[in-house]
C-alpha cells in the first residue's frame, strides 16, 4: 500500500505520463492532418486486389501510385531511390525500417511535408519513407506496386 499523504498512487504517474506523451506527439504532429475535399463528410474509391492484396490508387505530390494497404504500419513507405529525386528528402536524416526482408533495419531516407491524395481525402503535410531498394515487390512480381500505406489514413 501506500501513503496517500505522501506520494501518488502508482495509476497516477502512469495518466500523467500518458497525457504528457498525447501532448508532446500532438504538439509534433500539429500540421498534418486529412480533410475532404469539396465539403464532403464520406467518400468511396476502387481498389484493386493483387496476390489478395488491396491495392490504392494514391497521389503524392500528384504522383500517381500503387500502394499496398497494411494497417499494421502507421505511415507511407515508398520503395525505390527514383523517389529521392522526385521528393524532397531532410539531408543526413536516416530513418530505419524494420519486418520485411533478411537485414533487420534497413536505411531509408524521410520527406516531409507531401500532399497525399486518395479519393476526396486530402493529407497536407504528410511524412513519406523512401526505401531506396525497390526489390521488395519485383521479386515477388509485383511490378506496379510503388510502396505501402499503413494506418495513418
Amino acid at each position: 500500500m501506500y501513503n496517500n499523504n505522501t506520494t501518488k498512487a502508482p495509476w497516477e504517474r502512469c495518466i500523467l505520463f500518458m497525457v504528457a506523451m498525447l501532448l508532446s506527439i500532438a504538439a509534433y504532429c500539429k500540421d498534418s492532418r486529412f480533410t475532404f475535399k469539396n465539403n464532403k463528410t464520406e467518400t468511396s474509391f476502387r481498389f484493386k486486389m493483387i496476390e489478395n492484396l488491396i491495392v490504392i490508387p494514391v497521389k503524392v505530390n500528384e504522383m500517381e501510385l500503387n500502394l499496398i494497404l497494411d494497417t499494421g504500419m502507421r505511415s507511407i513507405v515508398l520503395f525505390g531511390r527514383h523517389f529521392e529525386k522526385k521528393l524532397e528528402t531532410l539531408d543526413g536524416t536516416t530513418v530505419r525500417l524494420s519486418g520485411y526482408g533478411k537485414k533487420k533495419n534497413r536505411p531509408g531516407k524521410l520527406s516531409l511535408g507531401n500532399d497525399i491524395t486518395i479519393a476526396d481525402v486530402l493529407g497536407t503535410e504528410i511524412g513519406v519513407v523512401i526505401m531506396p531498394n525497390p526489390d521488395l515487390f519485383r521479386q515477388v512480381g509485383l511490378n506496379t506496386i510503388d510502396g505501402i500505406i499503413g494506418y495513418e489514413i
